[in-house]
């Protein structure tokens, strides 16, 4: 298994160096290829970056040019039993997004033409918050657990090698497992850090589909 970094400066809307680039750097033909070695392999991959293909906390606006965001959902959506992780940054603030093109509320009215054939992804995207407070938020930062799965049987049920607290369907593999959020409140006097939640624990009563799938 393996992490995949992708710059994703290069997808910004207002990068004018690459306007007019179909696939910048060659990165999406990149994202492809990397993806089809691990299904042959029978690996499984997670895919980093700082800026992810989707909407704005605060502006509301898109992160990526709209042809890019199609292009990269395409690309997961074929790899879905490959890609088990989606991990990126840049908004300051700890959230997950999910990508359901069957129901695309939230992207419709940012990506034109009614989400412009936005595919549907079973890997959530984990967003980390920031460690510096420019933006007036605490200082954070998240843990992301890693490990393997085993089957119980072949009934669906599985069981984590260890730590595990997300169901999942598939038999005997690796994937993300769940994650711990920390943050240090500045406003303490003390600036000390403490744990804020766990995914699995916040969670447990209103997971998803898509996160049980995943995690």
């Amino acid at each position: 298994d393996k992490i995949h970094d992708n710059n994703t400066n290069d997808n910004r809307p207002d990068n004018s160096d690459k306007m007019h680039d179909d696939d910048p750097r060659g990165q999406f033909t990149w994202l492809k290829i990397i993806l089809s070695e691990a299904r042959r392999n029978q690996s499984r991959a997670v895919i980093v970056g700082h800026i992810s293909p989707s909407v704005g906390s605060f502006r509301h606006t898109q992160l990526w040019k709209t042809e890019y965001i199609q292009r990269y959902y395409e690309i997961v959506g074929q790899f879905n039993d490959v890609v088990m992780g989606q991990l990126f940054g840049h908004i300051h603030t700890d959230e997950f997004r999910l990508v359901d093109g069957a129901d695309k509320r939230g992207m419709n009215d940012v990506v034109g033409n009614g989400g412009g054939g936005i595919v549907a992804v079973d890997t959530p995207i984990l967003l980390g918050p920031s460690v510096t407070p420019l933006h007036g938020n605490d200082p954070s930062f998240r843990i992301v657990k890693y490990g393997h799965i085993i089957s119980n049987g072949g009934n669906g049920d599985t069981q984590p090698s260890h730590n595990a607290t997300i169901p999942s369907n598939r038999d005997g593999y690796y994937r993300l497992l769940d994650y711990d959020s920390y943050r240090c409140d500045i406003r303490d006097g003390n600036a000390s850090w403490s744990k804020l939640y766990i995914f699995s624990e916040a969670y447990n009563d209103v997971i998803s589909e898509s996160f049980q799938k995943e995690g």
